[in-house]
């Protein structure tokens, strides 16, 4: 209850400040209303399962499921509004909302939110530091043992004793934690300066941090065998800040925004010890390792607006523009001392990506009715992810999960794309209830480092609902889509930029599938067509049937 208690010190600051800020007149006559709600829980049965309390905690014994507290002015525009959902629970939800005047209110909140996966989770690792996962060396040693005894002669190949080996990890396996915590604090304020009829201009800023703690089950393998599951430590901090202003009159308004968000993993990559090699060789490593998510910064700006003209006719659109960083130093290939101490081991060709990703979205809508019976919509989107980061030259790398050194030079793409749609129907309405509706929509993707730098589809779709009683409603519709592929080239676009010097072990990239189409970009003809129909013979039943 550590937390809620600070917040509700904060209530207290914050009653003490308005009290001072308003004067003795303004708070002469306060209002209180409030709220507790204390219940007596026992529980029962089989709670085995972790979809329990996958989301949230049960206690047993007394708890308090919510508390609500409202201290106001006469006129109602000074207040402060406490609520308290769940609290001392690993889900509770703690907020404070004060408002001075009319002009400026102040909002704060706490919310914690667990995630469980599991309640029997076992592992025979032990993570001696956040990311690094060992082994008992005299488990490794038995393991390893096990693995190169030969059980039975008689067939070829080494025929190691499974049941040992299946023995050794059940009576050596630990339990281990599989959850993790979401703790998020915020604080909002905003500043209403101007407030009329049909005429309003506000401020808004908003900061929260957010801490997410604990583990979720990661798979990790050695060249495609001894798989294990591990444990993987999750340990994000999350900082976000946003300013923003909105003008809103009769016919029309306009805002836009700027946001900050701040991403830190405080655990760069998981190390694991092989349960079955004690000492590194060229394809036997003894360690592996996963780099985990790096920091990153994200930045926004938008601007949104909608004004109304005449016919019954609306314009509205929202565009934004964000630039997205990160440039976390790159890990060496390989743990592989085996691979390292080789004469023809690669030098990184830089220290970091300097990864850098702008995009730019923008919606465009516009409706209009000019007479009652028609309407029409119109619809533009814009999805523009523009991959700046650099493309990177490798000399060599290591495949298959450090077990061996490749001779062929591999690059990086820096994968971009750009998708646009643009919708238009009309509605024609036949009487009450029954309607018409056709429909045109045309969709290209534009790819960079893909199998298909371009496509375009075009839909057209009809649909009819009719209601031909208060008992019966019917609505069909059907639509047809052809997409066009240009130059579909796996080889020209991917495999020739992925190894610009040639891939030794495929021989000839045109050997690979030269007809292989990947189902997001290949030519195609599309029909769809749906039917419902909905009886009401009575007024709580009903009745449907779709096809």
């Amino acid at each position: 209850m550590k937390n809620g208690t600070m917040y509700l010190t904060l209530a207290g600051v914050w009653i003490a400040a308005a009290m001072v800020l308003t004067g003795r007149t303004a708070l002469a006559q306060t209002i209180q209303e409030g709220e507790v709600e204390i219940g007596q829980r026992a529980l029962g049965g089989n709670r085995t399962s972790s979809k329990f309390e996958e989301y949230r905690t049960l206690p047993s014994g007394t708890f308090m499921n919510r508390f609500f507290l409202n201290v106001f002015n006469k006129e109602r525009d000074c207040f402060v509004r406490i609520e308290a959902l769940r609290a001392g629970q690993e889900d509770q939800n703690l907020s404070l909302v004060a408002g001075l005047g009319r002009k400026l209110q102040l909002k704060i909140g706490w919310d914690q939110t667990p995630h469980l996966l599991g309640l029997n989770g076992r592992s025979l690792f032990l993570q001696s530091q956040a990311g690094s996962f060992t082994l008992a060396r005299q488990t490794r040693v038995d393991m390893n043992k096990l693995l190169t005894t030969d059980t039975n002669p008689s067939q070829s190949g080494v025929q190691p004793d499974l049941a040992a080996i299946a023995a050794l990890v059940n009576g050596s396996a630990r339990s281990v934690e599989l959850v993790n915590r979401r703790k998020k604090a915020s604080v909002e304020l905003r500043y209403t300066p101007m407030r009329q009829q049909n005429r309003e201009w506000k401020l808004d800023v908003q900061y929260s941090s957010e801490a997410r703690s604990g583990s979720k089950p990661m798979g990790t393998t050695f060249q495609f065998s001894s798989i294990n599951e591990l444990p993987q430590p999750i340990d994000y901090q999350t900082q976000e800040f946003k300013i923003g202003t909105e003008y809103a009159a009769k016919r029309w308004n306009a805002g836009m925004q700027y946001s900050i968000s701040d991403f830190k993993n405080h655990i760069d990559a998981m190390i694991w010890e092989n349960p079955f090699q004690i000492t590194d060789a060229v394809s036997r490593p003894t360690t592996g390792r996963l780099v985990l998510s790096p920091d990153n910064t994200a930045h926004t700006f938008g601007f949104y607006g909608a004004v109304n003209l005449p016919k019954s006719t609306r314009f509205s659109t929202t565009v934004s523009y964000g630039w997205r960083r990160q440039n976390d130093p790159f890990q060496d290939y390989t743990t592989n001392t085996a691979l390292q101490v080789l004469s023809t081991y690669p030098t990184l060709p830089a220290t970091s990506l300097k990864g850098a990703v702008n995009v730019l979205t923008t919606h465009v809508t516009a409706t209009s009715r000019p007479f009652r019976p028609l309407s029409f919509n119109f619809r533009y989107r814009l999805y523009d992810y523009r991959n700046e980061s650099r493309s990177l030259l490798f000399p060599k790398y290591i495949g298959y999960g450090d077990y061996q050194l490749s001779n062929d030079a591999r690059q990086n793409l820096p994968i971009a794309h750009k998708r646009q749609n643009v919708e238009f129907d009309a509605n024609w309405r036949l009487r009450a209830g029954d309607t018409v509706k056709v429909g045109y929509g045309y969709e290209q993707w534009n790819r960079k480092f893909r199998d298909a730098p371009k496509t375009d589809e075009q839909t057209l779709s009809t649909a009819l609902n009719l209601v031909p009683s208060d008992l019966l409603t019917v609505r069909t519709a059907y639509s047809r889509a052809w997409r066009n592929t240009h130059d579909y080239d796996f080889h020209h676009h991917v495999g020739q930029e992925t190894f610009p010097l040639g891939e030794s072990g495929l021989g000839t990239l045109e050997a690979v599938l030269p007809e292989l189409r990947r189902f997001d970009m290949a030519a195609r003809i599309r029909d769809r067509a749906s039917f419902t129909a909905q009886v009401s013979p009575l007024e709580a039943v009903t009745l449907t049937g779709t096809a």
